[in-house]
């Protein structure tokens, strides 16, 4: 049955209880990166109440004809809605948490849902959110649990989301150094990331003219020391660059 392919396992028949809805609501909040009050639980319980009778194994609802089939589960969903709605691993429409996830993932969420005591039925309006992070192939809207980045997955822009991926290491090693392992070796200085960039690849490369003149009995010993001087005099710089010294 669709939505099977992935996510957490179908939740049992029968009504849940408030303490249980109560606990894979926050379970769901974490993995959605969305912060859930006590008056957020309760509204989602009741618009549950009002779709399923708060029974995420609930199917065969009300059929309107549109092609889509009926509607399934906890916040009965309908295989449209739930294949645009539904977070990638967390596709099990007969999951409870599942459900939830894909229900508070619409940036409307709050004013979609009936208010708490009203009758009526819901559907999301807004756009998809991503402060957890995730992959979008539609259009999207990033930013709203401050700064994000956004990088290209086309091949055709590899060299932006490289470039990216760089300021992205930089932006958590100057902001978050706690949290980074080996902190102490991350970039954290304000240069541009195409010097340092620049500077790496020809170190690269002058290490690969040391290990040929090793090799390379036409050498002076002189000439081998002054070549791994070089390049160990170009290592301290990088180095100090990246802590922010020069």
């Amino acid at each position: 049955m669709f939505g099977d392919d992935g996510g957490s396992g179908s939740s049992p028949s029968g009504h849940m209880s408030m303490s249980n809805f109560t606990s894979i609501a926050h379970q769901a909040a974490n993995i959605a990166g969305v912060k859930l009050s006590a008056n957020d639980i309760k509204r989602l319980y009741w618009q549950a109440h009002v779709e399923s009778g708060v029974n995420p194994a609930t199917g065969g609802g009300y059929n309107d004809h549109d092609g889509t089939g009926l509607p399934i589960g906890l916040f009965q969903y309908k295989k449209g809605t739930w294949n645009a709605w539904a977070k990638a691993g967390h596709k099990n429409i007969h999951s409870a948490l599942d459900q939830i996830i894909a229900v508070i993932r619409d940036s409307n969420w709050r004013s979609d849902l009936a208010p708490y005591g009203v009758t009526r039925g819901w559907g999301p309006t807004g756009h998809k959110l991503y402060a957890n992070g995730g992959i979008a192939n539609t259009p999207s809207i990033f930013g709203e649990a401050g700064p994000e980045m956004a990088i290209p997955l086309s091949m055709t822009r590899s060299d932006r989301a490289n470039q990216l991926l760089g300021e992205t290491v930089v932006h958590m090693a100057k902001n978050n150094p706690d949290r980074m392992p080996n902190g102490d070796n991350y970039l954290t200085g304000s240069h541009e990331l195409t010097e340092i960039k620049a500077l790496l690849k020809d170190t690269i490369g002058k290490l690969g003219e040391v290990v040929q003149a090793v090799y390379n009995t036409a050498l002076t010993d002189q000439t081998i020391h002054n070549a791994n001087k070089r390049e160990a005099d170009k290592v301290n710089y990088l180095s100090n660059l990246g802590k922010g010294l020069i």
